[in-house]
Order: structure tokens, then sequence, then C-alpha cells
């Protein structure tokens, strides 16, 4: 549900001001982006001279949450702007600010429905934007991140390991393979492996370099395979392409494993 709240009188911000402050006040958590140092900065300030107090209870920066992730963007910008175009989810038809301005101007001298629809229009996509953004921080591959394992425990059906990354994400983010499962959420991982008896399934990144063995199974480079009769082995896709190893005693090489598996 998205809520626009307008004025035909130029001079009415009081009953806006006011409408807003009813709405955020039933709010158990505001979600904004960039709104702890400008929206809601600016319409507290706004309601202040009317002798009114915005009250807001837990607050959820968007843009100062996913703050640590800007290394990993390809801009390397947390606009909003810039982070829509980069998921391809930019609307052209939708104007800029200073076209803002100017159409919301011609609305406030003529009244017509044809200025302000686009005004309307922008105001949506910034909300529906902060949504798309979600889904952006969710899609992203945590691809240099810094992973250090604190706690293993096994059985003989999985392996789950927990620790800490120098990356703060802000929501559940979840990358699965057959067998294993990575998620992060604020600087913490988790990993849960599912064993091959007691074996665990070691992936490797570039299927297209491997076939597998018709025989025993086995991975094999692609280029041993070249003298071998074709009926002999078959081609192995991201998801078949592992071979099955003992569990690494070294947390090291548990945690380099782990760092090329947020790279597939």
């Amino acid at each position: 549900m998205t809520l626009i709240y307008a004025s035909t009188n130029d001079d009415d911000e009081l009953s806006i001001i006011e409408k807003a402050i009813e709405t955020i006040k039933r709010a158990d958590r505001i979600v904004t982006y960039g709104g702890d140092t400008f929206d809601l900065a600016f319409i507290s300030g706004r309601a202040e001279v009317y002798a009114k107090r915005l009250a807001i209870g837990e607050s959820y920066d968007i843009k100062k949450s996913i703050s640590p992730l800007k290394r990993l963007l390809p801009s390397g910008s947390l606009s909003l702007y810039s982070l829509l175009e980069e998921m391809g989810l930019a609307d052209p038809s939708v104007p800029d600010g200073k076209t803002l301005v100017t159409l919301y101007k011609t609305f406030i001298k003529t009244g017509s429905d044809r200025y302000i629809d686009p005004v309307n229009k922008h105001s949506i996509f910034k909300l529906t934007g902060i949504m798309n953004l979600l889904t952006l921080i969710d899609c992203l591959g945590i691809n240099r991140a810094s992973v250090s394992i604190e706690e293993m425990a096994s059985d003989e059906n999985s392996l789950r390991v927990k620790g800490k990354t120098d990356i703060l994400s802000p929501i559940r983010l979840c990358f699965r393979l057959p067998g294993i499962e990575l998620s992060f959420i604020g600087k913490e991982f988790y990993a849960v492996f599912e064993l091959c008896d007691e074996k665990l399934r070691m992936y490797f990144p570039d299927p297209a370099s491997y076939v597998r063995l018709r025989s025993d199974g086995s991975l094999i480079p692609k280029e041993l395979a070249s003298s071998l009769d074709k009926s002999s082995y078959e081609k192995v896709t991201k998801e078949s392409c592992f071979s099955l190893a003992d569990i690494p005693k070294d947390k090291k090489q548990l945690e380099s494993y782990i760092r090329s598996l947020e790279k597939m």
C-alpha cells in the first residue's frame, strides 16, 4: 500500500505534517533509505515549526546498514538510482529531481493532474525502489568477504559451521548448492554441509573444465579425458562438479573452501 499526502493549497503544510506524524506514530518500525539523515530529520524539523513533535520508534535506515557492502557494488555508489540502474530496474519515464520541482510548481499554479501524476509516480518509484534494493542485496554474491570460523560441529549427516565475517549484512543472505547452505546475517555467517558417508562435497568453480568417469565416479580434468573413449565419461554441471573428501581438520582450509564457494 502506498500513501501519498498532497494538498492543492501551497500554505497547507500543517495538515500534511499531522498526517505524516499520525502514520509514523502507528508504525513499530520505520524503514527508510537515507531517512535518518534526511527524510525523517526534515519532517521532524518542519513539525517543530508548528510546535508538533515527531515520535519515532525503531528506525531502520537501509543506506546506513549497507554501507559496508559498498565495495561489492560495480559503481561503488550507494545512490538508490544508481543501484536500481545496475539492477536493470531504472524507469526512464520517472522525472529527475530538477524536472520534478518544475512539475510541482506548475501543478500549484494550474491544479492540473497531468503535472502532479509524474510527481506521484516518482514517489512510488522511490518507495518500491527500496523493496527492489532489498532484492538486490539478496542477489549479491559476497565474493570479497573474509570469513573466520569460530565453531564447528558434526554428526554422521552434516557439518555445521559458525563464524564471523567482515561484511555487515542487514538482511539474511543465503547461497545454496546441493547439500550446502551458506547464510550471512549481521556480521555472522553460518554454513551447513550435508555429509555423504561422513565425506564432504568439495565443489570446483569451473564445471566446463572437468568430467566424471562412469567407472568409479571420480572427477578428472577435461584435458586428461581427451585420450579416453567419450562413452567412458560424462559432463558435469555446477551442481554435480564436486568430489568427496575428508572434513578438513584445519579451520584455515575450510575457511578457504568457504570463500571459494562464495565466488560460485
